[in-house]
């Protein structure tokens, strides 16, 4: 039961906050679409590696 209300409160949180972790992906064939979680990560100029 603990496990189910984290899972519960951490979609919540995904769903209402402006930052995402939960992307969807839908095309392609897909009959329905399919949902992935994680990050994006932004450099900045100066750390980038030329």
């Amino acid at each position: 039961m603990k496990r189910k209300s984290i899972i519960a409160l951490f979609i919540f949180a995904t769903l209402t906050v402006d930052v995402q972790f939960l992307f969807r992906i839908s095309g392609n064939g897909l009959p329905e679409p399919s949902y992935m979680l994680g990050i994006t990560h932004v450099l900045s100029a100066s750390e980038l590696v030329t």
